[in-house]
């Protein structure tokens, strides 16, 4: 977990050192206040010192200014997604799938009901849950495999 005063080198060589290649961001309380991956650290490494157009659509333009505040980021504040998508604890892995695709990202933090961080369910997760279920599936009219 990071803390939003750390710093974008101290995140990345905590990212490092983990073997993660993101992280929640929790203030003082340990509440989730955002998440940090290696694609915000990649934004700020692709575009250093690059000028970006201000011009297009304001959507366009909103997405300019976010990157531009990646690329001047000393702080994991500056650098992170705020308000990340989280599920519950009680929530299904079913669900919890399905939340990730529809996002389309490979972590979820999970919050509990006062917003603290109990934990991170990743992509990886789902499938080995997948993995053991299907594993675990009765064999189909009286074989003993599930291949074919």
């Amino acid at each position: 977990v990071l803390n939003p005063n750390d710093t974008v080198e101290n995140s990345i060589s905590a990212l490092l050192s983990s073997g993660h290649s993101s992280s929640p961001v929790c203030d003082e309380h340990g509440n989730l206040i955002g998440m940090v991956s290696s694609f915000d650290f990649l934004q700020k490494e692709a575009f250093e010192g690059a000028l970006l157009s201000m011009s297009g659509s304001s959507e366009q333009v909103e997405s300019y200014v976010d990157a531009a505040k990646k690329i001047c980021a000393q702080k994991v504040s500056d650098i992170m997604t705020p308000n990340p998508v989280s599920i519950a604890p009680d929530m299904t892995m079913r669900a919890a799938a399905t939340l990730m695709n529809q996002e389309k990202v490979h972590r979820l933090p999970v919050v509990d009901g006062e917003g603290s961080l109990v934990g991170v369910i990743t992509s990886s997760d789902v499938m080995k849950d997948l993995l053991h279920i299907h594993q675990n599936l009765p064999p189909a009219n009286g074989e003993d495999s599930v291949a074919p």
